[in-house]
């Protein structure tokens, strides 16, 4: 890789952060909210420096940023292998480790957790030397949350949940036998036969774990369910389903979609109505009152779509509707509200990040990462066009961090 072009200096907001991660994970952070406390891009952006890297990226596919600048990336490339890079906030690459695995930070920015289906390897961020290697079950499926709160890890899958130390091993292991079946489906008979089949979400709020599941798909259907797991064992803390009904004529029946969770411990996640004539839509969920529903909603004439909801600093929500191609902004105040629609030509193909100025951005099919203004209506405040695909985008301080792709290659490049 050949960076060019490069310049970085800290804000003063980084500063204040201490040595918490600018970018720790997928969507940044256990509450999967995909905000940054930093402002993004100042003014009208252009390329700071970018780096070519032959092959794709290995599962989650934002680059993450430490509380130093440094960045770090999955490759797989059929022809070199398998590496995790890390680059300078110039663009130089720092190191690389032969391995592959998601990523995430620890919430001091001194550890790379490096995982695959059957091993964690934890990684110095420093140097990129292992300092711990732990072996792990994750077949089936999982998903990653970060506890920003007690420097946590947690893994989850259909067969287990991991509670990870700050240092990579393994301070806790649970499987599902704690779940409650027949309390959580109101049948008494379903005890015998409910299992796990997918965990659709995996987040942190103020200190525990949170976990959406999806039960097996036999019949009679058991609904998804939400569970509070303590933190420092691993252990149960409430279970509840979440086919529950806020104020609507036809309440959740199947949620999808990943979650996320807002300042308030407001859990946002996608819906269906039925099994027949489904109208999708979000269904907002406390967690200080036990998962307990507190509204469901749809925008008038039109569906809520993929990724799941994008967060601001104040706890406001953004849904993707109507093929991808709107926006809207809810507030718990005004409710849903109309923002933007893309042109003709775009779809929206990346997770919607925001700003600590509550800027929105995202990646659209027609080649552009567009800026909105989240106070007005169809304002754009700045646009910039890539000729490749546009695979995902996270934020540094002031800076946006974007991987594009094309058949043979990808490239990060950074937007100042």
């Amino acid at each position: 890789p050949s960076p060019k072009n490069s310049s970085n200096e800290k804000s003063e907001k980084q500063a204040e952060i201490g040595d918490t991660p600018l970018w720790s994970f997928s969507q940044n952070g256990g509450e999967n909210s995909g905000n940054s406390l930093l402002s993004g891009p100042q003014g009208t952006p252009s390329v700071s420096w970018e780096v070519e890297f032959s092959g794709s990226v290995y599962g989650e596919p934002q680059p993450l940023v430490d509380n130093a600048g440094n960045i770090y990336l999955a490759i797989h490339s059929s022809g070199e292998g398998d590496f995790v890079y890390s680059l300078n906030p110039r663009g130089d690459v720092r190191w690389q480790y032969s391995g592959k695995g998601q990523l995430a930070l620890s919430a001091d920015s001194t550890r790379l957790y490096v995982v695959d289906i059957d091993s964690l390897i934890t990684l110095n961020t420093l140097n990129g030397i292992v300092m711990n290697n732990a072996t792990i079950d994750l077949r089936g499926g999982y998903r990653m949350a970060v506890d920003g709160k007690n420097n946590m890890l947690y893994l989850a899958s259909k067969n287990n949940i991991y509670g990870i130390s700050q240092a990579g091993s393994i301070a806790w292991k649970q499987n599902w036998s704690f779940l409650d079946w027949a309390e959580i489906s109101g049948n008494p008979n379903a005890a015998g036969y409910g299992h796990v089949e997918k965990v659709v979400s995996a987040l942190t709020y103020n200190g525990d774990l949170y976990v959406v599941v999806w039960p097996d798909n036999g019949w009679p259907r058991l609904p998804e369910y939400l569970a509070s797991i303590n933190s420092s064992s691993g252990e149960l803390n409430w279970q509840r389903s979440m086919r529950q009904k806020a104020g609507a004529r036809k309440g959740v029946w199947m949620v999808y979609n990943n979650a996320s969770i807002n300042k308030n411990g407001e859990l946002f996640i996608g819906y269906s109505t039925s099994r027949f004539k489904k109208r999708y839509g979000v269904a907002i969920y406390d967690l200080n009152n036990r998962g307990t529903i507190i509204k469901q909603f749809a925008p008038p004439y039109s569906t809520v779509s993929s990724p799941g909801p994008g967060l601001d600093t104040e706890g406001n929500a953004y849904l993707i509707a109507s093929g991808k191609k709107v926006i809207y902004r809810y507030t718990e105040k005004e409710g849903s509200l109309y923002l933007l629609s893309l042109a003709e030509s775009g779809r929206i193909r990346t997770t919607l990040v925001t700003d600590g100025d509550d800027i929105l951005y995202f990646g659209s099919t027609d080649g552009n990462i567009y800026a909105v203004d989240t106070e007005l209506k169809n304002t754009v405040n700045w646009q910039h066009n890539f000729k490749d695909i546009i695979s995902s985008i996270s934020l540094g301080d002031e800076v946006m961090y974007v991987i594009t792709r094309n058949a043979q290659s990808i490239t990060l490049t950074a937007l100042k």
